[in-house]
């Protein structure tokens, strides 16, 4: 199976193990052949969101909840 056509149509990649063969995928290689609303649920932390500002938004990693969910921008309460 190409993972180039696979992620065509997907609105979710999660990603439950750390194969070494995920090595070799970057982010951009996944997003850009992904619908353009595609998330990715990286379960083992393959990947780092943030190296790629372009695609942080659409890429969750264990432990990065706060960041991917806006938690830097606390609302004021009144």
């Amino acid at each position: 199976t190409d993972l180039k056509t696979e992620l065509t149509d997907k609105d979710l990649l999660v990603i439950t193990n750390n194969h070494p063969g995920f090595r070799k995928i970057t982010l951009p290689v996944l997003f850009d052949h992904a619908k353009p609303s595609m998330l990715v649920y990286d379960f083992w932390n393959n990947f780092n969101p943030f190296e790629t500002e372009e695609y942080s938004d659409r890429c969750i990693v264990l432990g990065n909840h706060k960041q991917f969910t806006g938690g830097n921008n606390k609302e004021k309460k009144s």
